[in-house]
């Protein structure tokens, strides 16, 4: 099993244009941001299973990411984030003897929905505690399975 952790913080000052454009709207507007597309945060872990007497291999992944500054507006509206999503991938072989082996994947099994809101950084995806949804969407669960055969 393994994992890693990257925590990352990052503040930039609006350009003048940007700032004049969020107060506009809002008077309340910070005048920092974090920078395009840095993520505060990035969790990956993984558990893998390997006997080698059965032929078993089987690991599954959990990956995870923080909110990110996607789209800067600068017609006065809050800047768009995608908000944190987690993953959780499996991929499998099994040896069923000398030549064949069968093996396979499942990919985003969590399916969370992906999404892109209006926000101001640091507020949890709210705009003055409510949610302004931009997108929403799911991409999927993947699940492929097949065998090998090895001539040779």
């Amino acid at each position: 099993m393994g994992s890693n952790l990257l925590l990352a913080q990052s503040n930039i000052k609006k350009t003048p244009e940007r700032l004049a454009a969020n107060w506009s709207i809002d008077r309340n507007a910070p005048t920092n941001s974090p920078l395009f597309e840095q993520a505060p945060y990035s969790i990956n872990a993984w558990l893998n299973y390997n006997n080698k007497k059965w032929g078993t291999d089987i690991t599954a992944t959990y990956n995870t990411v923080g909110e990110r500054l996607v789209q800067i507006n600068l017609t006065g509206e809050p800047d768009l984030y995608t908000r944190p999503f987690s993953m959780l991938d499996l991929v499998f072989s099994q040896k069923l003897n000398r030549r064949l082996l069968f093996k396979g994947y499942a990919k985003n099994m969590l399916n969370p929905a992906i999404k892109t809101v209006y926000a101001n950084p640091d507020t949890g995806g709210k705009w003055y505690g409510r949610e302004y949804l931009n997108r929403s969407y799911k991409r999927g669960t993947e699940i492929m399975v097949g065998f090998t055969y090895n001539i040779l």
